[in-house]
């Protein structure tokens, strides 16, 4: 681990924790290392270790299985070690360290000496590989001189994304700093602490926006930017692609990945490609919906499902059975597509802002897949079931399990269809987000999208021994393996809060409740009292979300449903304005 550098020292203590802990057992287990930089001790009555677990606030704790990391130069001039930069620890509860002994080594009767409740913040859990790396990071970080040069990451991102801030901490983890692309008002610079590096771009105009980040990185050459994300949105995530490709880093081909935010291109390469899909064919907002009723009897079928060919997150997603619902469902389609910042998406200059897709209705289950292509290659990272109904007739996502319940053949062909889905696009490198239908006859693809996961849906994911999805990807895009970083054992889960009804939001209640319901991690209200809400399918927001884990998905579901029905929010009705 300590690898070939020479500037730094490792003091190595041995604390005698266990029954068989004492300088013999100090003495055999440092002779397996030996290296000139690392200097051994025996502290056979906590003395160290209570002096560490001191400088972090601990009242109980031993801080054994516990690592400082400190700059050169740093001196220990009083009786307590002086405060880390970096630290991890591998300690746990005396119950779980009870457990673990009685595995491992048979005999439980040494964490007698441990705190009943580990102090130590979760956060800084390490072990095993991710200690390792994280280690190895830190001391990278820690001894760089402060005249060395500065990397950097470029984050496009929309002002409304729920998850920039964790990509920010993840390169901050790192010792990266951010390039912050954003669509944000500048009047909001004095409310909201921004990255120094933050741009200001337009979504809705990718070659001014990638003028501008260009511009930026050549105004500080010294701190190159070493790596292009998007946190949010198909928009971001093609800015993001044209930035890369203007730089020189690795990137997508830009034509997948605008692909990937045209409903209707990805699917004529799916269909070229032979990939279950379903059937389909498109509109626009002038052709009478007689005329369009007429073709979907003659070509797909009642029922049938119509949705803009360029917006996401289910937003004027609308099942039709008959031709009067695909006549109100087209009429709302017209007037949601009308809105000027709609008109601005055009991707191509012809029209695609104001064009319709129109497919068959598939029955079935619903999961989601969210992965990473490492040059062509997917690897899974959660396969999520949706265990609400998804009927219409609009989309409202509301709760995403892992693992899935779903027999591990029908996960296998699932992975199968999304990598050959991804391959027919284009796609060859970084994040993927699937959804796919399961009818009879196997995995459907209704979407592919060349980004993470919405929301704040990511926090239900966790690698390794700690690491966020956000953190995953970011040593991803900088071209770390990722491989040996599989999720979390244990269940997971989220579930969307769904906007009931249009108004305005006056009261939240039950959070507390909710939050003390077995099994839930958090409760997030994301909107404002005082806030009018829209719901489906013109709007692209949710309440808030909830985060549970639990020994298995049934238990997780439960969780996750018990503090929805806690939770009582009060919406009244809009005034009308004359």
């Amino acid at each position: 681990m300590f690898g070939s550098a020479g500037d730094f020292r490792v003091a190595w203590t041995f604390i005698d924790i266990m029954n068989s802990d004492d300088l013999a057992a100090a003495t055999a287990a440092a002779a397996r290392v030996r290296d000139p930089r690392l200097v051994t001790y025996h502290d056979p009555d906590h003395l160290l270790g209570r002096a560490m677990a001191r400088r972090l606030g601990w009242r109980c704790h031993v801080a054994w299985d516990t690592y400082f990391a400190y700059r050169p130069g740093v001196l220990w001039l009083g009786v307590d070690p002086p405060t880390p930069e970096v630290w991890f620890h591998q300690l746990k509860d005396r119950e779980l360290w009870a457990r673990t002994a009685e595995l491992e080594v048979g005999d439980a009767s040494w964490t007698r000496h441990l705190a009943e409740t580990c102090e130590a913040d979760p956060a800084q859990f390490r072990t095993g590989d991710d200690l390792r790396i994280s280690l190895a990071e830190a001391l990278v970080a820690l001894m760089r001189p402060a005249d060395m040069v500065r990397r950097r990451v470029l984050l496009v991102a929309p002002a409304t994304s729920y998850n920039a801030a964790a990509f920010i901490d993840a390169a901050a983890r790192l010792d990266l700093d951010v390039v912050l692309a954003s669509d944000r008002c500048h009047q909001l610079d004095e409310l909201f602490a921004f990255p120094p590096a933050s741009l200001v771009i337009d979504l809705a105009a990718p070659e001014a926006a990638v003028e501008v980040i260009v511009a930026e990185s050549r105004r500080h050459d010294a701190a190159p930017i070493v790596a292009a994300i998007a946190a949010g949105g198909e928009s971001a995530a093609l800015i993001a692609t044209m930035a890369a490709q203007a730089l020189g880093l690795p990137h997508n081909a830009i034509g997948a990945v605008q692909a990937a935010r045209d409903k209707q291109r990805m699917r004529e390469l799916l269909a070229a490609a032979g990939v279950p899909q379903p059937r389909f064919c498109g509109t626009d907002l002038e052709e009478p919906s007689g005329s369009v009723a007429t073709r979907i009897r003659a070509e797909l079928g009642f029922p049938c499902v119509i949705k803009p060919r360029l917006l996401s997150a289910s937003r004027g997603v609308i099942r039709v059975d008959d031709d009067l619902s695909l006549a109100r469902g087209l009429a709302r389609l017209r007037a949601l597509l009308a809105r000027p910042d709609h008109l601005e998406m055009d991707l191509y200059g012809d029209g695609s802002s104001r064009s319709i897709l129109i497919e068959e209705f598939v029955p079935g289950a619903e999961v989601a897949l969210e992965g990473v292509l490492v040059r062509g290659a997917l690897q899974t990272l959660a396969l999520f079931d949706k265990p609400d109904p998804l009927e219409g007739p609009y989309f409202e996502e509301t709760i995403y399990v892992t693992p899935s319940r779903h027999p591990i053949a029908l996960q296998r062909a699932i992975e199968q269809v999304t990598a050959a889905a991804a391959h027919a696009m284009g796609l060859r490198d970084g994040p993927v987000h699937a959804e796919l239908r399961l009818p009879p006859r196997g995995p459907v693809v209704i979407e592919v999208a060349a980004r993470s996961i919405g929301g704040l849906c990511s926090r239900m994911l966790r690698f390794g021994t700690g690491l966020s999805l956000e953190d995953v990807l970011v040593r991803h895009a900088l071209g770390h393996d990722i491989g040996a970083l599989p999720r979390e054992h244990v269940a997971a889960g989220a579930m969307m809060i769904p906007i009931p009804r249009a108004g305005v939001l006056k009261a939240v209640d039950g959070v507390d409740l909710a939050r003390a319901v077995p099994g839930i991690d958090d409760v997030v209200i994301s909107q404002d009292l005082d806030r009018q809400l829209v719901p489906l399918p013109e709007g692209a927001s949710y309440l808030g979300f909830l985060f549970a884990h639990g020994p298995t998905p049934v238990a997780v579901e439960a969780s996750l449903r018990a503090a929805h029905e806690a939770l009582r929010f009060t919406i009244v009705p809009m005034l009308p304005v004359r």
